[in-house]
């Protein structure tokens, strides 16, 4: 198993595009004291990003997000194009129980996945849940809502209230 690591590089440009920073030596994305740190998904640790491919982007810019404070890292990811919850071979589900070792490792699972799936039930939903913790996995789990705009064929807030009824994850 691996850990993902930014390079210098990205680390400068996660820490110049920061509002924190300090302009002169780029020295770290927060002034240092406890009450500036953001606590709202636990301690530091290793993260698992599952998803979409909304989620494309994000996998390329977390390890170097999360390389600027001490503790954070990536355990990987498993992005895939037009992938939905628990349908074909390249569902979540199916990620998820191909990525033990990464979710096995994982502090915290991000879960970017519903803008394929316009029919999700509850039970889809917990599907994906359930393959994530019988990696095994005790990490936390947070599932980004879903916000496609018009024209995509999913319902946002109908997917987002059926996120909202399960239980075990955080909803960001």
């Amino acid at each position: 198993m691996s850990s993902w690591a930014a390079t210098e590089a990205q680390r400068k440009d996660v820490m110049r595009n920061s509002p924190l920073h300090d302009e002169d030596l780029l020295e770290g994305c927060f002034s240092g004291t406890e009450e500036t740190q953001s606590t709202a998904v636990g301690s530091p640790g290793e993260v698992f990003l599952l998803g979409d491919s909304l989620s494309f982007g994000v996998k390329d810019f977390l390890p170097a997000a999360l390389s600027v404070t001490e503790g954070w890292s990536m355990s990987g990811s498993d992005t895939v194009s037009s992938r939905t919850l628990n349908r074909g071979e390249n569902s979540g589900t199916n990620a998820a129980a191909a990525s033990k070792d990464g979710l096995s490792a994982a502090k915290h699972v991000v879960v970017m996945l519903g803008t394929n799936q316009s029919d999700a039930s509850k039970e889809d939903i917990g599907e994906v849940v359930k393959a994530i913790k019988d990696a095994p996995s005790s990490a936390s789990i947070s599932w980004v809502s879903v916000n496609t705009g018009d024209g995509s064929g999913v319902d946002d807030e109908a997917f987002n209230t059926t996120l909202s009824g399960v239980s075990g994850i955080n909803i960001i």
